[in-house]
């Protein structure tokens, strides 16, 4: 009897030291969690070169190499409107993307981009945590928006009122409603092709990020933006795998939420003051901004908020209630 307990107790032994219950991943620097994150767009992008990459670097320094990340790819790895899949997959365990990427699954974390603010007033409504249960339902934990300054319509020709009809404006989706609502003409184009698109006039205009025209040296394809910017870009930001999210230590998880949310909040005010000097720069190029009157940019922000709302939110049977009453909250505290 003595013999067979001994033997026992060596077999639990070496199970322990073999992985069966010993130490998990992350615990320590000797047996890190490693997580392979992609990306929609290429190294060239400012959201990549100013808050992805150094996200990675930050927080891969924070865990003090317990948790390491890994920038494993954008566009090659898979197409940026195909990469919501295979992060349930578990192809990679993380995903820095936009929510109008992920439409074949849900669309909701584009209420982010239909209202202005920052992460305080978001977080205050109830917008961010309504969205991470909305994402939850569907297999991925959503760390917030990585909030930014609005979106802008550039166009080859002027308008004088909130007016698309019949012009074929690039859209990712995000825009689809409110161009559509105006009369125009959502044409879905990869961001590399939008230069070429309105050089060749395929395109009549472009909605983009507010801050991007004139790095893209759009002011030689285009000769007017519509001036005030449409909410603000609360639509991206990381989503892990949940079983990954779930194997990171406690811990961990605080410092990679603490640094996350650090770094959107001044992401924020980097963007507003990028989009104000974009506007400068893209002025001192020749390039028009133009400005409707009151009622024609009553109209203009209107029917951003409320069409935006209207085809991504409250057509949401699960949590378009909540989702949209957290809208509600901004967009009454913000205007």
């Amino acid at each position: 009897m003595k013999k067979l307990v001994l033997i026992a107790v060596a077999m639990m032994s070496f199970a322990l030291g073999c992985g069966g219950g010993g130490e998990k991943p992350g615990m320590t620097a000797d047996n890190p969690l490693e997580i392979k994150m992609v990306r929609p767009w290429s190294t060239a992008a400012g959201s990549i070169k100013l808050f992805y990459l150094p996200f990675i670097e930050r927080v891969n320094k924070a865990t003090e190499g317990r948790v390491i990340f890994t920038d494993f790819g954008g566009p090659e790895v898979a197409p940026a409107f195909e990469q919501f899949r295979p992060l349930l997959e578990n192809q990679f365990q993380a995903l820095y993307t936009h929510a109008s990427y992920m439409q074949e699954f849900t669309a909701i974390g584009t209420a982010g981009d239909y209202v202005k603010g920052g992460w305080d007033v978001r977080a205050e409504c109830g917008l961010i945590s309504s969205v991470q249960e909305a994402y939850a339902a569907k297999g991925t934990h959503f760390l917030g928006p990585n909030v930014g300054a609005g979106y802008k319509i550039y166009l080859a020709d002027e308008i004088t009122s909130p007016d698309l009809s019949g012009l074929k404006i690039r859209s990712s989706g995000v825009y689809d409603p409110f161009i559509k609502a105006l009369g125009g003409v959502a044409t879905r184009i990869p961001f590399p092709e939008i230069y070429t698109s309105l050089e060749k006039g395929i395109i009549d205009g472009a909605a983009y990020a507010s801050s991007g025209a004139h790095r893209g040296s759009w002011y030689n394809i285009v000769n007017y933006w519509v001036d005030d910017e449409l909410g603000n870009g609360g639509g991206t930001g990381i989503h892990f795998n949940q079983k990954t999210w779930d194997a990171i230590p406690d811990d961990m998880k605080k410092v990679i939420e603490d640094l996350y949310e650090e770094m959107a909040k001044a992401n924020m005010a980097n963007s507003v003051a990028d989009s104000q000097q974009t506007d400068e720069k893209m002025r001192g190029e020749g390039t028009i901004g133009i400005k409707f009157d009151a009622a024609g940019m009553k109209k203009w922000q209107d029917t951003w908020y409320t069409e935006g709302k209207k085809a991504f939110v409250d057509s949401d049977p699960d949590y378009g209630q909540s989702v949209g009453a957290a809208m509600e909250c901004v967009k009454a505290k913000q205007g």
